[in-house]
């Protein structure tokens, strides 16, 4: 399961917005002894996202919560947005090849029209996990003591 605080800023009657908060990189990489996340924290550190949850349980205005996504979901969601493209490009190189004599100029044109299609496609198939529920994000119980990570 992957763990992110998020802050309460708004509620619905079936719904609470959050935003998550800048996650830092582990102690480690902050020490500079890891893997050199922090380096890439730091430089994403000011993005947060806005997301709603299903309301089933009582929260508060700018009250601190942690939430999860399945780590399938991070898999999952991986190989539709770099594998869809890549078999697309592929598909279309090879079916534009084979009507062309494989010359260069059309597998190239074959290939960027492949990787914009198969990108287009992706973004159509991910709107719609976006819509499913398996991809909505749980209140995780708040165990600091378990978290790496302590909201401020």
């Amino acid at each position: 399961m992957i763990v992110q605080p998020a802050r309460v800023v708004a509620e619905t009657d079936v719904s609470y917005l959050l935003e998550t908060l800048p996650k830092l990189a582990c102690p480690r990489c902050e020490a500079g002894q890891g893997c050199g996340g922090g380096i890439l924290a730091q430089a994403f550190a000011n993005k947060t996202y806005q997301l709603s949850i299903n309301k089933n349980t009582s929260l508060k205005i700018n009250e601190l919560v942690q939430i999860g996504i399945k780590s399938s979901l991070l898999v999952r969601a991986s190989m539709l947005v770099y594998l869809v493209p890549l078999i697309f490009m592929i598909a279309f190189v090879v079916l534009v090849g084979s009507f062309t004599n494989y010359q260069d100029l059309y597998t190239v044109a074959g290939a960027a029209a492949g990787m914009l299609v198969g990108t287009f496609v992706a973004k159509k198939l991910s709107n719609l996990a976006i819509h499913d529920s398996i991809s909505s994000p749980v209140l995780i119980d708040d165990d600091k003591d378990s978290c790496w990570y302590h909201a401020q």
